[in-house]
């Protein structure tokens, strides 16, 4: 790996990590925005900046991925219109497709040269909640709405990091004489 791509790959795992970890943080401005948003938002316009004429960085899966959402907020729109939805809604639902493209290209800019970024963003994000939850004392209160979420993108993420050892894939399984001929005489 070349000196100057190494500085590049590891700021972008710590932007990576610091955004998943301010996943919780709530701003209220025109409703509740999050700073994870606005930070992957922030991304976004440096990586539009840098990257307007690259042909390289608007490779298509990106390119089809912000095709549809077009499509989606175009869809918005007419809709909004044909029905005359007043103007703060009509301004609140589309801004929340905005955020969802800035937020996609935020990411994708973070993590097209190493996708493993998306997993630190993912178990910061869970941490980062699993936190505002566990100090907040709501860790069990609501689990649907809330624990649930965080421990699914900590269990979701960390599990393939775990070394896989022997045949079956499973450090204890394997150790363990004659499990898997007692498990299929059962």
């Amino acid at each position: 790996m070349s000196p100057t791509v190494a500085p590049a790959c590891s700021s972008r795992k710590i932007a990576a990590a610091l955004i998943g970890i301010s996943t919780p943080l709530q701003l209220h401005w025109f409703g509740i925005l999050y700073a994870s948003e606005i930070l992957l938002a922030m991304v976004a316009v440096w990586a539009i900046a840098t990257h307007l004429a690259d042909g390289y960085f608007w490779c298509p899966p990106i390119v089809t991925l912000l095709g549809f959402l077009g499509v989606s907020i175009l869809a918005y729109i007419v809709t909004d219109l044909i029905l005359g939805t007043e103007s703060q809604n009509l301004l609140r639902g589309w801004s929340r497709n905005l955020f969802l493209g800035s937020n996609l290209i935020g990411l994708y800019f973070l993590c097209r040269r190493n996708p493993a970024n998306i997993l630190i963003y993912a178990i910061a994000s869970g941490a980062g909640m699993l936190a505002f939850f566990s100090l907040s004392g709501q860790v069990l209160d609501d689990w649907k709405f809330g624990a649930a979420t965080p421990v699914t993108l900590l269990v979701a993420g960390l599990v393939p990091l775990v070394p896989r050892r022997g045949p079956h894939g499973c450090a204890w399984l394997d150790s363990q004489p004659g499990a898997v001929k007692r498990a299929g005489r059962s």
